[in-house]
């Protein structure tokens, strides 16, 4: 598990919220389900979710905040919201001129106020100023991706002739061609690699020697660099990201591993992989979506198994990074064991967002999974902004703040399991499917380029 997180206590006070989404009494924080559909339970998740991203923003940049001062902005937070405001306006919870306002927001605050190194950004700064970073860390190349990606959803949904509109295209090609992929492929000795490093330190003015490789959540970011119009990298540098796979067996599913459910979800939030592979899926038979299948299956197989006799589990499963009481910085891994023999990190600690962020690929399991959990605790894991973070089952402690980056895919695996919407966006973009040709995707069936 890759995702970089380092003790955050987050300023406490009061934030100015800016909500202007519709009445809630719309969507009651709680209410009885058992009659609802399937479909009417997933639109109020969807709704609620869509609220976060509308009411927890800055006024001074439009970023979306975390915790409950607000006061810092996790910065690939903001690629989900982009797309969050296209999905709310797609289904009128939000105005498009409304929308497109909240877009421009943000992409004028990393355009032209934020703190930048050739063109990438922090991995969390301050939500009021977008210039300073209050827990350390370099700028970070798979966050800068993930606001890069939302952007070019943006890009495509937002067609029309308003001014704002044909401003969100202009300043959406201006941040990514700003960005330079190629000069992450530098090591910490300046030596080029067909790698892209992780971070660039600006206090020893060196990249990371921590290099992104596979498999984990940050295939995003190969196919940004891939297809960068300006500072794209060597076709070669998938196969450096790829070299990094691991193929086990886990609770009856061979797959490529990563034990955490968030590395196998974030990409295909972006990517419509169903029915195309590249050499490394080619080689094993399947598609990246039928590996990400088969890590919820291994993750649901293991749940049902039990071995550390959790109360609950069966019903409650799916392991992944997230707030938890049992970790010092208040935030830990989770994930299923490699092995028979590996303890793993499952301390009872279970994520709304595991199995609901899953819901494109295990539609039925994730789906009696949310019900379950909110018919079963109510108003511990759900308000006005919809699943809270996390909770654990074994000290029956649950969170009381939301997890924004796994909120946001979440939202956005949901909004692709009812429409596809943010899949026929973002691969529509001729800058994605020049990187899917240079990795090498061909039509799973015919074998043709995609």
């Amino acid at each position: 598990m890759l995702r970089r997180f380092f003790i955050i206590i987050l300023i406490g006070g009061s934030f100015p919220w800016n909500s202007v989404g519709q009445d809630k009494t719309t969507f009651p924080e709680i209410q009885d389900i058992s009659k609802m559909s399937d479909d009417e339970f997933i639109d109020r998740v969807e709704h609620d979710s869509v609220m976060y991203f509308i009411d927890r923003v800055s006024p001074a940049t439009g970023l979306v905040g975390k915790g409950e001062s607000m006061a810092v902005s996790l910065v690939g937070t903001n690629g989900f919201g982009l797309m969050a405001y296209v999905i709310a306006a797609e289904r009128g919870w939000l105005a498009r001129e409304e929308a497109a306002k909240r877009v421009l927001k943000i992409l004028d605050t990393f355009l032209n106020k934020a703190s930048q190194f050739r063109g990438t950004f922090w991995w969390i700064t301050d939500s009021d100023t977008a210039r300073t970073n209050p827990y350390g860390g370099g700028y970070d190349m798979v966050e800068t991706s993930y606001l890069c990606a939302g952007a070019l959803v943006c890009r495509q949904y937002f067609d029309g002739e308003s001014e704002a509109e044909k401003k969100i295209r202009e300043d959406v090609n201006a941040l990514y061609t700003r960005v330079e992929f190629d000069a992450y492929l530098l090591d910490a000795r300046g030596s080029r690699r067909n790698t892209l490093a992780w971070t660039y330190d600006p206090q020893k003015r060196q990249f990371s020697d921590f290099r992104i490789v596979g498999y984990n959540e940050a295939m995003i970011a190969y196919i940004m660099a891939l297809g960068s119009p300006a500072h794209s990298i060597p076709a070669n540098c998938w196969d450096g990201w790829t070299g990094g796979y691991q193929w086990k067996k886990v609770c009856g599913q061979e797959y490529f591993f990563c034990s955490a459910l968030f590395t196998h979800q974030y990409a295909q939030v972006w990517m419509d992989l169903r029915d195309v592979q590249d050499k490394a899926t080619r080689g094993k038979g399947i598609t990246y979506f039928e590996n990400s299948k088969r890590a919820i299956l291994s993750h649901i197989a293991y749940a049902k198994k039990n071995p550390k006799k959790m109360p609950g589990y069966g019903h409650i499963w799916g392991l992944t990074d997230c707030g938890c009481p049992l970790h010092p910085s208040g935030f830990g891994g989770h994930g299923v064991p490699p092995n028979d023999r590996d303890p793993g990190s499952d301390d009872g600690t279970i994520a709304f967002s595991a199995a609901g962020g899953s819901i494109v690929f295990t539609p039925k399991e994730s789906i009696e999974f949310l019900r379950h959990v909110y018919a079963l605790y109510g108003e511990n894991v759900y308000d006005e902004w919809g699943f809270r973070d996390s909770m654990n089952v074994k000290t029956g402690w649950f969170a009381t703040e939301h997890d924004p980056l796994n909120k946001g895919a979440m939202l956005c695996s949901i909004e692709n399991h009812r429409t596809g919407l943010i899949w026929k966006l973002f691969m529509r973009n001729p800058e994605v499917q020049s990187a899917m040709k240079k990795a090498g995707f061909k039509n799973a069936l015919a074998g043709t380029d995609r």
